[in-house]
């Protein structure tokens, strides 16, 4: 067969198909077994529906010649090609499959007949529950366990799944048992992330909670590192004695609970400078709310601590009218942190200057700092008066992070303005160019949502526009001149 097979697991079922056609060759087969085998168990349910959804109750000789071929495989590439048959509509051949698949090895089956364990055929579905249940016990355990996300959302489900509510249930209480707590133990720790949040769903009802997050809170999966460490949180004991981990957590919400926590516990100075110079905003805000609860002025804690680059930071959360000058002076700075800071807090500086400041700031050099002014510009709102320096940005400037913060300073504006910013984008360089685009086809596609008529001073300069973009996109023109036609013209 010519070319290379599809990487996406997604397209299996079309490289099946293929497989079909060319007479289920033994190329055909190992491919598609090969795909079968890197589908991640908790992917198999989705697996299931595409072959489901593409195959028909009323096989024919292409796909019974498939079919055939499949059953008649031998060697490893058997039993992913079953598991394939174990998906199709035909319950006929789900059941042969199935019956098939109960003579495999467990490593080889265990995820399909958890799949047809869950089948809404009775006599596919029994053979495949039964064959589970045989599994359930200390030597054929870790294979089970390690197939089980194929089950995942209703194994974590707190609602009944009819059909499979009952292989939940004894999924659950022979895991629960105490001859299982080292199966569990083992699969919080393993490699597979939904493996170990399963295992963990359940230690956490009984078990040491403080054990089990030394053992695991340091995974780099979100929902383990979670888990448990919020469940430490919940007694003052056991968060005494992993505070200081979960105060260092890789993960934010871990992070903003245990300072929640650990500013209510601990008088300690140190503890709160850590927390108010904090990566995480809502970290930062944790200690910030403190200070406010026992009289104290974040913005000043933070004012007493210039010129820290951090304490800049801090101070983009809370400032006041107050900071201005000093935000005004650092957007000057040559340190891009310094900059971005100073955007910051001219964002919550509703003043003439600081909106003035942050669209200049749009033409910054470094595109994150640029980002944030465009995003303070965004916040405050966009006037008619900013569209004159707006122009003079895109004209002066060709760095394409420029055009594009231009266009996001610009998307909650009204449509006028809009479509003034989109035109004046469409009128410069390639990069421009295609922000322009987006804009305009944003703006006209949105166009009948919003009422607000045009100044004079608009309509003059959305004409003036027009005009000099005819010679280069003449079809683009008369569609907004047909679609602003109504509003007459200067």
């Amino acid at each position: 067969m010519a070319g290379e097979p599809p990487r996406d697991v997604e397209h299996i079922r079309d490289w099946c198909d293929l497989a079909v056609a060319s007479g289920a060759s033994a190329e055909a087969r190992a491919t598609a077994a090969r795909l079968v085998r890197a589908v991640p168990p908790h992917r198999l349910r989705r697996l299931d529906f595409q072959m489901r959804e593409r195959s028909s109750y009323a096989p024919g000789p292409a796909s019974t010649r498939w079919g055939e071929a499949l059953f008649a495989s031998r060697g490893p590439d058997r039993w992913p090609l079953l598991g394939l048959l174990s998906m199709v509509r035909d319950g006929r051949i789900r059941e042969r499959a199935v019956r098939a698949l109960l003579d495999g090895p467990d490593g080889d089956v265990n995820h399909f007949l958890l799949l047809r364990a869950d089948d809404w055929v009775p006599q596919v579905r029994e053979p495949a529950e039964r064959a589970i249940s045989e599994r359930m016990n200390t030597e054929r355990g870790p294979a089970l366990l390690a197939v089980l996300p194929v089950l995942w959302d209703r194994f974590m489900s707190t609602e009944s799944w009819g059909r499979s509510s009952n292989l939940v249930a004894s999924i659950r209480t022979w895991l629960e048992a105490p001859a299982q707590r080292a199966l569990l133990w083992d699969g919080a720790r393993a490699s597979d992330p939904w493996v170990a949040r399963m295992c963990v769903s359940i230690l956490l009802q009984s078990d040491d909670v403080v054990a089990l997050y030394r053992a695991v809170g340091q995974s780099k999966d979100l929902l383990v590192s979670s888990w448990t460490g919020l469940a430490c949180l919940r007694d003052d004991t056991a968060a005494e004695q992993v505070i200081d981990d979960l105060l260092d957590s890789r993960f934010g919400v871990v992070r903003e609970a245990a300072a929640f926590w650990a500013l209510r516990h601990r008088d300690d100075p140190v503890l709160l400078e850590r927390l108010m110079f904090d990566r995480l905003t809502r970290v930062r805000f944790q200690a910030q709310h403190f200070l406010l609860a026992e009289g104290s002025d974040p913005a000043r804690w933070y004012r007493d601590r210039l010129p820290d680059s951090k304490a800049l930071t801090g101070i983009a959360d809370v400032a006041t009218d107050e900071d201005l000058e000093t935000a005004l002076t650092e957007l000057t700075s040559e340190a891009a942190e310094r900059r971005a800071a100073a955007a910051g807090i001219l964002r919550r500086i509703s003043v003439p200057r600081a909106h003035q400041a942050l669209v200049g700031a749009i033409a910054d050099r470094t595109p994150g700092v640029s980002r944030r002014a465009a995003d303070g510009v965004r916040s405050q709102g966009v006037v008619a008066e900013d569209m004159d320096r707006l122009i003079e940005i895109a004209q002066s400037d060709s760095a394409s992070h420029v055009a594009r913060n231009i266009r996001r300073s610009l998307v909650d504006s009204t449509r006028w303005i809009r479509l003034l910013g989109a035109l004046t984008l469409l009128a410069l360089s390639r990069d421009a160019e295609n922000e322009g685009h987006i804009l305009l086809d944003r703006t006209l596609r949105s166009w009948e949502r919003s009422f607000t008529e045009p100044t004079e001073a608009e309509l003059r300069q959305v004409h003036d526009s027009l005009d000099a973009l005819r010679p280069l996109h003449e079809t683009l023109v008369a569609r907004v001149e047909d679609v602003i036609a109504r509003y007459g013209s200067t």
